[in-house]
């Protein structure tokens, strides 16, 4: 028997990472119980009960007096987190690996109260608006707040993969959480921005820190290489989508994306030999932006630099960044290239044929995990994208509609789901990486057999990517196809493509099903998960498993981010009012 692999000897095995009593179980109920918590403050009624004066009203009294800064509070203490994980490496170097996520994610659990907080001062007294600040470069409200809150627990995820990872060096641990820390306060930013020029940096600094993460094993030549080959297109993507704004302000002369939706329409009545200029500049964003979604044709680094990646890494870029970048979807082409739907909307259709089946079929050839949820995110990400398309056939009738429309509704559905989803199989894939030493598909053999929670978890992941009711995955997958087929929007050759890959993708996952539960293990050597892992399976089990059950609770959360600033104020003949600083 392997004694690596014996429960009696596992405590052995990472002696300087674990000791006895985890304090990391307690973390993971603390999510659960802050996710409980927010789902509360949408109901005003059941809230008043528990409602306690003399711990809120100091809480209220410094965010109507510095709410600017309290609206930043989120990021400033990510930042400051990050900066202390740094200064503490320099000053005190500590060949412990606990210190610098326990720092991590102690900060990111903190900074996940001041998102609820303004989440529950915004349905409380503004009404679920607050407006842009900082001179219209951010645009705060419960849009932003909503994806904000879902970045924060996925990078929570991502810190307890990092921790348990096989393949993180103990040399510059303290390096690695504070990029990790410094990227998610990109991440944060960048849900909330509403400027070109605020989107192109934030983006960037997203992807400089992805580029570090990537190449951490500079040791292992498929990372060098997966790093090289993500910065060089990387850097393509990012020219492209620079000379696309660019475009966009010679044709606006504004970086405001309130400002450029009424610019862009008046220049096309006014002179409509234009159009062949603005198509150009949409074709450069769509590429970019493109790239950092790893929509098809745009799509060709994501399998290597899963495979070249620590699995950590690898979770943090198949979820958080694409959090960020699906925000940057909505609000420039569903607020400010909402007047010309009609030039971008065939692009996005080819571009979800594209992503749906390219990812589909690819995945079928592959026997490593990593790479097949490689092109299993990029199908996906085509799902999603016949959201965009129905909202944007709702904008070329009606600008100030699409982003209030079921299909915009529908990506938020999917995007949250998917984030869940994604997560969840990384966190069992880096299990078995952990316990077995791969990731092939050869080291799922008879999972159920070796490690059964790992296996009954993933099952219920794969299911749930594969669109099986009753499972989260379902509720998504429904939520985006049926827009398209509502008030005859002609979208229908769309939405037979989607089912056709719907089936196909259903095959791709059963066939790793298949192999977890009928193939004959390589050793009969059972593997127990650590406490961490225990807990940590559970929200996504749960989730993915009651979504359904727990209808009436999410349609309020959805509904809370559907009202926000930038959807309620009518910018269609005259920007909307502006606020804070």
């Amino acid at each position: 028997m392997d004694q690596s692999q014996n429960p009696e000897n596992s405590k052995h095995h990472h002696p300087k990472i674990y000791h006895s009593g985890d304090w990391y179980p307690q973390v993971i109920v603390g999510l659960i119980i802050v996710g409980a918590f927010l789902v509360v403050l949408f109901y005003e009624e059941i809230y008043n009960g528990f409602y306690l004066p003399f711990i809120s009203s100091p809480l209220e009294v410094f965010a109507a007096a510095y709410r600017a800064y309290f609206l930043l509070l989120p990021e400033m203490l990510d930042l400051a987190g990050g900066l202390l994980i740094l200064s503490l490496d320099i000053i005190r170097p500590n060949k412990n690996r606990l210190r610098a996520p326990l720092i991590a994610q102690t900060v990111l659990i903190i900074s996940y109260f001041p998102v609820i907080f303004t989440m529950y001062l915004t349905t409380r007294y503004f009404n679920a608006a607050l407006g842009q600040y900082w001179g219209g470069l951010e645009t705060i409200d419960p849009f932003s707040l909503f994806l904000k809150s879902i970045a924060l627990v996925t990078v929570n995820y991502v810190v307890v993969i990092a921790m348990r990872s096989k393949d993180l060096p103990e040399k510059y641990t303290g390096e690695f959480y504070a990029f990790l820390m410094f990227a998610t306060v990109a991440v944060e930013c960048v849900v909330s921005s509403s400027d070109i020029l605020a989107i192109y940096l934030l983006t960037e600094f997203v992807a400089i820190t992805s580029y570090i993460l990537v190449a951490w094993l500079k040791t292992k030549p498929t990372s060098t290489e997966a790093a090289l080959k993500y910065f060089l297109l990387g850097s393509m993507s990012s020219a492209f989508m620079v000379f696309g704004f660019a475009i966009m302000y010679g044709l606006s002369g504004t970086t405001n994306l309130y400002e450029l939706k009424v610019a862009l329409h008046q220049v096309r009545m006014q002179d409509p030999t234009m159009v062949p200029v603005m198509l150009l500049s949409v074709l450069f964003f769509m590429v970019g932006i493109g790239f950092k979604l790893a929509i098809a044709p745009f799509h060709m680094y994501l399998p290597d630099v899963f495979e070249g990646s620590p699995t950590a890494v690898a979770t943090f870029l198949s979820v958080t960044p694409k959090i960020a970048t699906t925000a940057v979807f909505i609000r420039v082409f569903l607020l400010g290239l909402s007047t010309v739907a009609d030039l971008w909307l065939p692009m996005m259709q080819i571009c979800a044929v594209l992503s749906m089946t390219i990812g589909n079929l690819f995945a079928i050839r592959q026997t490593n995990m990593k790479r097949f949820l490689a092109y299993s995110s990029i199908s996906h990400m085509g799902y999603m994208l016949i959201g965009l398309c129905a909202a944007g056939v709702t904008a070329e009738s009606n600008a100030n509609a699409a982003i209030q429309s079921l299909g915009y509704m529908g990506m938020l559905h999917y995007m949250v789901v998917y984030a869940i989803m994604n997560t969840g199989a990384f966190l069992i894939t880096s299990i078995v990486e952990h316990h077995t030493g791969g990731v092939h598909f050869n080291n799922f053999k008879g999972l159920v057999h070796r490690a059964p929670p790992s296996a009954y978890t993933m099952l219920v992941v794969l299911l749930s990517l594969a669109g099986i009711p009753p499972l989260a995955g379902f509720a998504a997958k429904f939520l985006v196809v049926m827009p398209a087929l509502e008030n005859n929007i002609g979208l229908y050759a769309l939405v037979i493509i989607a089912i056709v890959n719907m089936v196909i993708s259903a095959f791709i996952y059963l066939r790793v099903i298949k192999t977890m539960f009928l193939d004959k293990p390589e050793t009969e050597t059972r593997f127990y998960p650590d406490t961490t892992y225990r807990y940590a399976m559970i929200p996504p089990f749960a989730f993915l498993l009651f979504y359904f059950f727990g209808g009436f609770f999410i349609r309020q959360l959805y509904a809370y981010a559907s009202s926000s600033y930038f959807l309620t104020i009518n910018v269609y003949f005259g920007s909307g009012p502006t606020s804070g600083i």
